[in-house]
């Protein structure tokens, strides 16, 4: 389901209360990159190191979770003062149960000098009221700016609820302490 674009831009990864970083736990998986630039870059916290693709358009990053989960957001850092022809320009994301059967969430079209996070909420229904459920989220770069080949992507998160949603009674709030989130 194609959701339309919401894409805001900050110099922090913000995320709602609630949520954590599950990126780590995905096999992470390129469409292409550079031997002196490995996908890796993407994780490692710092955003003087980049993923670089290596070969034609489009290029995608593919998360595959051990198991079916909840996700609340896709976050990237970019930076185009540095990577000019190197930055994402027209994107797709995707998810699904696996590679073969992914459904488009979000086409975008970013705009302008842009340094900082670029966070997508993920929803599974244009009202915007459920939160994404799958095994594999992509993130494709479909152009970049001033017609470039290759892309940097320096950093990108996703995030899921701290606490299992769809296990939580409705009338009964959730827990707050951390012993009793497990």
């Amino acid at each position: 389901m194609l959701l339309a674009p919401k894409v805001l831009i900050s110099p922090t990864c913000d995320v709602e209360p609630g949520t954590k970083e599950v990126t780590a736990t995905a096999r992470l998986t390129v469409s292409s990159y550079r031997d002196d630039h490995p996908p890796t870059n993407m994780l490692d916290g710092q955003v003087d190191t980049y993923w670089q693709s290596d070969g034609p358009q489009p290029h995608f990053v593919n998360l595959e979770f051990p198991r079916r989960m909840t996700f609340t957001q896709l976050s990237i850092f970019v930076d185009s003062t540095k990577d000019e022809s190197y930055t994402p320009k027209d994107i797709t994301i995707s998810a699904g149960n696996s590679l073969n059967d992914l459904q488009v969430l979000r086409e975008d079209s970013l705009e302008g000098d842009m340094l900082g996070w670029l966070n997508w909420p993920l929803y599974e229904d244009e009202e915007e009221t459920q939160p994404l459920r799958a095994n594999v989220i992509q993130f494709c770069v479909n152009t970049n700016y001033q017609n470039g080949k290759d892309t940097h992507v320096r950093l990108l998160k996703v995030f899921s609820p701290s606490v299992r949603l769809d296990m939580l009674p409705q009338d009964m709030a959730p827990f707050t302490t951390a012993e009793y989130q497990m």
